[in-house]
């Protein structure tokens, strides 16, 4: 474990101790306060001090602020819509938070005995990512893992297949394959449209030969069964765009 990911739990493990609400100001903080070698947690100190100063920071900092937990618990959905263009940094780091809260509150839910968890979180919750592509992270394939014991539905969106693979060369592999619906729109670059192809999958059809002899039938012939891709690239390439 880097030095890094040992402060950020020290200190969070602080400031609960003391009953206060965990938010980045007081975990930024308790990092200047603490014994730390200040040189090795640089990084981690830029990033939040950043994401405080930012239009974002008064809504993570306060007191008022409402944990996964409690939205679930108040009926409420969410969606994640960060704009990366104004802010570049910022967006792909509060989003890689929502995530790493959304994991520890599905292996939350996923421990608590059957009955309880069914009495405490009865409904569905939905959570929505907007171009997802800025915030591709391991822990969601984590978290669509165990979407269906968390009983919590996530919604990727993406502008091209092809965004996935920012993931790594196996992410988008891994991902799809604990993803249950997808709903693809206009795809036009010809790997996105073969992939689309496959991810659409085959149906079941019926092959028939006819023999030829000089030119001409025979009326001989033959039939099998054989398998077909439900769509064509020009389908694909036809779709209304998202």
């Amino acid at each position: 474990m880097n030095e890094s990911k040992m402060a950020l739990i020290s200190v969070i493990e602080k400031i609960q101790s003391k009953s206060e609400i965990v938010t980045l100001e007081r975990i930024y903080n308790r990092l200047l306060e603490e014994d730390f070698d200040q040189k090795s947690i640089s990084g981690l100190k830029s990033q939040l001090l950043a994401i405080c100063k930012s239009d974002f920071g008064p809504l993570l900092n306060s007191d008022d602020s409402l944990s996964l937990t409690e939205l679930r618990k108040e009926k409420k959905n969410i969606y994640l819509g960060l704009c990366s263009g104004s802010h570049p940094t910022i967006a792909p780091a509060i989003g890689k938070l929502m995530i790493g809260d959304l994991r520890s509150h599905s292996a939350e839910v996923v421990g608590l005995p059957s009955k309880l968890r069914n009495s405490l979180y009865p409904l569905s919750f939905e959570i929505f990512f907007d171009e997802f592509a800025h915030f591709v992270n391991e822990n969601m394939i984590e978290v669509c893992n165990k979407d269906r014991a968390s009983k919590i539905s996530v919604t990727l969106c993406v502008q091209s297949l092809s965004d996935l693979n920012k993931g790594g060369n196996d992410y988008f592999d891994r991902l799809i394959e604990n993803v249950k619906n997808r709903i693809i729109f206009k795809q036009e670059g010809p790997k996105n449209v073969d992939l689309a192809i496959r991810l659409g999958g085959t149906t079941e059809t019926t092959k028939e030969s006819i023999q030829v002899r000089e030119g001409n039938e025979t009326g001989l012939g033959s039939m099998r069964m054989a398998h077909k891709f439900r769509f064509s690239g020009e389908t694909i390439r036809n779709l209304n765009r998202g």
